[in-house]
């Protein structure tokens, strides 16, 4: 054995551009390893899609996403999870079409997503279509009731139809579910002015 500069052992005769060679070899290698190994696991994708969307990285993430989805190895709820992942890619990238078409694979999966309605009622709430909007804040509310914000959603489709008492409901049970979201009780106090009527107490 000899030494090197700094005192580190290495096979006798093996010159230091050889060992440098060799550990840039097995950088290659460790590094192609992962990507078998990523290959073989999509849950690895899965959160490296997850990072990529929580860091605002969404096109990251749809690339990733997609690439899992078309591979076709994913079944039952982690294919559910993975078409919502990609559904908030894609409506983070204004693909609001596209994000209501996995809204769709998902509701065909799976009928008592509440939550699914829920997000397609806003993606159709925001490409004008308020009558299909209205009708998925209705299926949502009828499996969990508990969701403030479709409660929230639906009272401003019932705004722009004119039926403000509607609109009024809706805005106190968003409020009910959640007294601390301050935009809630700011609805309830503008509906409220609208109507003529007082907001009530201080809380919902």
């Amino acid at each position: 054995m000899s030494e090197s500069s700094l005192g580190e052992k290495r096979p006798s005769g093996l010159p230091a551009r050889a060992m440098a060679s060799l550990a840039t070899r097995g950088l290659e290698l460790a590094e192609e390893m992962t990507g078998r190994i990523q290959a073989l696991d999509p849950e690895i994708e899965l959160k490296e899609a997850e990072r990529h969307i929580d860091q605002d990285r969404p096109l990251q993430g749809l690339e990733t996403i997609n690439r899992i989805i078309d591979s076709d190895r994913l079944t039952g709820p982690r294919l559910s999870w993975a078409l919502t992942l990609r559904a908030f890619a894609r409506t983070r990238c204004g693909h609001y079409k596209q994000a209501v078409d996995d809204y769709d694979r998902i509701l065909a999966m799976n009928p008592r997503s509440a939550g699914a309605y829920a997000e397609r009622g806003v993606l159709r709430q925001i490409q004008g279509d308020l009558e299909p909007a209205l009708t998925d804040f209705n299926q949502a509310l009828a499996l969990d009731p508990r969701l403030a914000e479709a409660y929230y959603n639906r009272g401003l489709i019932y705004e722009k139809k004119g039926l403000l008492s509607q609109a009024l409901r809706d805005a106190r049970a968003a409020w009910r579910l959640n007294p601390a979201h301050r935009p809630f009780e700011e609805r309830v106090r503008a509906l409220a002015v609208k109507l003529g009527k007082p907001t009530g107490r201080t809380g919902p």
